[in-house]
């Protein structure tokens, strides 16, 4: 026979089941906690999370406060957790895995809750301001406000602040850990060096790092091509491997000697000589195609025994050095480089003061070549601008560099302290700024640089 239950029947005392039948897909909820009252619902769309949230593991060896930030440093196969350890902005494995905030205390070797996102409660928030963003910071397992930890820390944004206590304070969690540059998905990032650039490798279809000099492009590159030929007495044409865009980016030797402007023309790729070079001379030509430059210079002493010397700075390329013995220009056959060591195929004499010019980025706008003929008795020379120091400029008198000494400078007119003698080619380089950096070294004969327009300031004494 049927049996009739009560219209209403209490769990425990406390909750009370409705006295009517629901609808498939509903499900019983607490209606009002204060008289246990159960009632059926429409479940919809799924109930709202506010916090998420996860039990980790403390194996550090010392308790985890509670507002910590960590990072996940293992797993614990046995009990399934993740173990945790204090994050910070300081490394990248301390920082790239940052998990959450602690919402409690953690003891060692204990588990504890972290929160992954939402709000954490019961913390000290009275350094920071209402709304403001918190970044991890540099101490293990601390968190500042804005802003973030300043480079090379690790830029880690882990959410907001919002009620501002000392006891009972509360934030939002939000951790949102910073790319590197190499963890974006269109830039390749290999054996990086000190100097180099982002460059766009089109054939690719990514950004990598490579050296300035060898495709960085833009306003900040260097390159330099030489071009070496040997003269047969008869031939005053030489066809370059690039077009000159003035001869002002050129710069002549013939068997280490520095030709002046006058003694050649420019036309495309083509260089012709005033007369034909001698038979068996070397020629070398120094094309500069960049449009921005630093000049590093290293200054040794030959003890007749030693071939190699440390520069001060990696080479990138070898057309990029210049060396001289004694001011006397070397051909590029003499000496190989191999990142910051030059090597020379002989031993240096003893006594013979080497510099070794290494061009790094040029400005050639602010270039000027001057060119005049001596008469034996004038004195002064009026040049095409104005400068407002002698040390940006470089004076050749038949292709021998003039010491500072010889003459002064002020405003466009070139003074000599002796009349070059008749007849003799004298150029002028002048730019508007130079600059210098690396090794030391006294009486520096610098004919190379007035054929550099250089970016910075130049060290008024070097050349004086």
């Amino acid at each position: 026979m049927a049996v009739k239950f009560k219209n209403s029947i209490n769990i425990n005392d406390q909750y009370t089941l409705p006295n009517v039948v629901g609808t498939t897909g509903q499900y019983l909820k607490v209606n009002d906690a204060a008289t246990g009252e159960l009632v059926f619902a429409d479940l919809g769309q799924a109930a709202e999370v506010s916090v998420i949230s996860y039990e980790v593991r403390n194996e550090t060896g010392t308790s985890i406060p509670i507002g910590s930030a960590v990072y996940i440093s293992g797993g614990e196969g046995s009990s399934g957790h993740v173990l945790v350890d204090l994050a910070t902005a300081v490394t990248e494995s301390g920082s790239s895995k940052t998990f959450g905030i602690t919402a409690e205390t953690i003891a060692n070797n204990s588990n504890g809750k972290v929160v992954l996102e939402g709000i954490i409660e019961g913390i000290d928030t009275s350094g920071f301001t209402a709304g403001g963003t918190l970044w991890l910071g540099d101490t293990p397992g601390s968190i500042q406000a804005a802003p973030p930890p300043s480079t090379p820390s690790h830029a880690v944004f882990v959410g907001y602040a919002v009620r501002i206590q000392q006891n009972n304070g509360s934030l939002f969690v939000k951790i949102q850990n910073g790319y590197e540059l190499e963890e974006l998905h269109d830039v390749l990032i290999d054996n990086v060096q000190n100097g180099q650039g982002l460059v766009w490798d089109a054939a690719n279809s990514y950004w990598k790092n490579a050296d300035l000099a060898s495709g960085g492009g833009g306003s900040s590159t260097l390159t330099v091509e030489k071009n070496e030929y040997t003269g047969d007495g008869t031939t005053v044409d030489f066809t370059l491997s690039s077009p000159v865009q003035t001869e002002s980016q050129t710069q002549v030797y013939i068997d280490g000697v520095y030709q002046s402007k006058a003694n050649y023309t420019t036309s495309g790729s083509v260089i012709t000589f005033s007369e034909a070079p001698d038979s068996g001379t070397d020629i070398e030509v120094i094309h500069l195609l960049s449009v921005s430059a630093v000049v590093y210079t290293d200054a040794f002493i030959g003890d007749g025994s030693t071939s190699e010397y440390t520069l001060s700075n990696a080479i990138i390329a070898e057309n990029n050095t210049q060396v001289y013995f004694d001011g006397v220009y070397q051909s590029k056959a003499n000496y190989s480089t191999s990142g910051s060591v030059i090597t020379f195929t002989e031993n240096v004499p003893a006594g013979v003061a080497i510099e070794v010019v290494h061009l790094k980025a040029v400005d050639l706008a602010s270039l000027n070549s001057n060119q005049f003929t001596g008469t034996g008795s004038q004195t002064d020379f009026t040049m095409g601008q104005s400068i407002d120091s002698k040390d940006k400029a470089f004076v050749f008198i038949q292709g021998v560099y003039q010491e500072k000494s010889t003459y002064t400078i002020d405003g466009t007119t070139l003074s000599f302290s002796t009349p070059p003698q008749n007849g003799y080619t004298i150029e002028v380089v002048t730019f508007a700024s130079v600059a210098l950096g690396g090794g030391g070294g006294s009486d520096r004969k610098l004919a190379v640089y007035g054929l550099v327009g250089l970016t910075e300031t130049y060290y008024s004494t070097i050349l004086s």
